[in-house]
């Protein structure tokens, strides 16, 4: 599943951003499949490719914090906090990316232009992925009803300030 959904960011970054093997233009669209895999296979889009990997598992500790309450708060239909969170955390996360990507141009791991554009939009796109997971929020959901359990009021409001707080957070580390 996981080397899948990077085959699928990898595929959608070099697409989205035109990288082919004798491209003269980056804004040049793919005409074929056969100029995607060409592109997958210059050195500079591969060793990207392993900065997705590196820069998403370190964010991973990140997103696990913040998916469960993507869920609760979407099964409590808190639309405006679920908004609040999404907001803040792709903040946060932008500056990580960000952040991990000039550490990788800084060591020069990232050598050309368009290795550096697959290597944020590869990273972002695994990222949001895994936040605004829809697996996850049905599973919470089966699990609730299996039991015969629902969100009350009351544990949507509690869960609702947690969440909250978890939004100052990540505001606070966006600022800082």
């Amino acid at each position: 599943m996981l080397k899948m959904l990077f085959t699928l960011i990898f595929a959608a970054a070099l697409f989205g951003a035109g990288f082919w093997s004798g491209m003269k233009y980056a804004s040049e669209p793919f005409q074929n499949a056969q100029q995607i895999l060409n592109a997958s296979r210059l050195p500079a889009n591969l060793n990207a490719a392993e900065i997705v990997s590196r820069v998403y598992q370190q964010m991973k500790p990140m997103s696990d914090k913040i998916k469960p309450a993507f869920a609760v708060m979407s099964l409590c239909k808190k639309d405006q906090t679920v908004r609040d969170l999404r907001a803040a955390s792709i903040e946060v996360a932008l500056q990580q990316i960000t952040g991990n990507l000039q550490n990788e141009i800084d060591r020069g791991a990232l050598s050309t232009r368009e290795s550096a554009v697959f290597a944020f939009s590869g990273a972002f796109t695994a990222w949001l992925f895994n936040v605004n997971d829809p697996d996850l929020i049905k599973a919470l959901d089966a699990e609730l009803k299996a039991h015969g359990k629902k969100l009350t009021r009351n544990m949507c409001n509690r869960e609702e300030k947690n969440t909250r707080l978890l939004i100052d957070e990540l505001k606070f580390v966006s600022k800082n």
